[in-house]
C-alpha cells in the first residue's frame, strides 16, 4: 500500500487529529502566545484596525465572509457528491471503474476538495489564530497528497481517457468558461445532500448561531455535525459506483 493510499484510508482520522490540535493549539501556552480569542475575533480586530471601521461592523463582515465560505463548501461538496455518488465519495478505498466528467467535474477535477477546504476555513475561524493557521496548512497538505495519489491511481486504472481528461480540465482552480460537454449523467441530489450532512450542518450552524458570538456553542454545533455525519456514513450503502 502506497503512502497516498494509506492517507486516503485514514483521511477521516487524520483530519480529526488536525482539527483537534487546531482547536487546542497546545503550543500557545508553552510559548506564552495570546491565543485566548478565536480567529474570528482576531480577524475582526485586524480588519477594524486596518480599515478604520468599528469592531462590531468588522465582526459582522468576518461572520458574513465565514458563512459565504461555508456556503461555497456546501455547493461544491453536494454538487460533486450528487454526481459521484455518496458511496464512492466515502469509500474506504480509491475507486476507478469509470471516468466521471459531468456536473462540477466538467469545470474542475477536484470539486470535493475545494468544498472541503472551504468548509474547513469556516470552521477554523473558531480556533485560536495559530491553531487556525496550523489546521489550514496541514489540511491543505493532506489534500495535496490525496489529489496526487488519486490522480496516479486513476491514470493507472483508466489510462489515456483520464490523461485526456486531465489535459482538458484544471486540477483545482475551476474554469467556468468552455467546460467539457455534458455527458448526460444524472445527479442524485437527495443522496448528495444526505451524504453531505456535515457541510450542510456547518453552513446552518454558522448562518443561524454565529450571530450570538458564542464560541463554545459553535464548537458544540461542529461536534454534533461531525457525529451526525459519522452516523450517516455508517448507514450509506457499501457498494461504490
Amino acid at each position: 500500500m502506497s503512502i497516498s493510499q494509506l492517507v486516503f484510508r485514514l483521511r477521516v482520522l487524520l483530519l480529526v487529529i488536525i482539527y483537534t490540535v487546531g482547536f487546542f493549539a497546545p503550543w500557545s501556552q508553552a510559548f506564552g502566545w495570546n491565543d485566548k480569542f478565536p480567529a474570528m475575533a482576531w480577524l475582526a480586530e485586524k480588519l477594524a484596525h486596518s480599515t478604520g471601521m468599528g469592531f462590531q461592523q468588522a465582526t459582522t463582515t468576518i461572520v458574513v465572509l465565514t458563512i459565504l465560505s461555508a456556503l461555497k463548501g456546501v455547493v461544491w461538496r453536494v454538487w460533486g457528491t450528487a454526481y459521484m455518488g455518496a458511496a464512492t465519495v466515502f469509500s474506504g478505498a480509491m475507486q476507478g471503474t469509470e471516468l466521471q466528467a459531468d456536473g462540477p467535474y466538467r469545470f474542475v477535477r477536484n470539486p470535493l476538495y475545494i468544498g472541503s477546504l472551504s468548509t474547513m476555513i469556516a470552521v477554523s475561524t473558531l480556533m485560536p489564530p495559530s491553531g487556525a493557521v496550523f489546521a489550514i496548512v496541514m489540511v491543505t497538505l493532506v489534500y495535496i497528497v490525496l489529489i496526487d495519489g488519486e490522480e496516479r491511481f486513476l491514470t493507472a486504472k483508466l489510462g489515456q481517457s483520464y490523461i485526456d481528461y486531465c489535459r482538458a480540465v484544471p486540477r483545482i482552480v475551476p474554469r467556468m468558461w468552455r467546460p467539457l460537454p455534458a455527458s448526460g449523467a444524472k445527479a442524485d441530489w437527495l443522496m448528495g445532500a444526505v451524504g453531505e450532512v456535515y457541510t450542510i450542518g456547518i453552513l446552518l450552524a454558522f448562518a443561524l448561531l454565529s450571530w450570538r458570538f458564542d464560541r463554545m456553542l459553535m464548537v458544540r454545533a461542529v461536534v454534533v455535525c461531525f457525529g451526525l455525519s459519522l452516523v450517516v456514513r455508517a448507514l450509506l450503502p457499501r457498494k461504490a459506483a
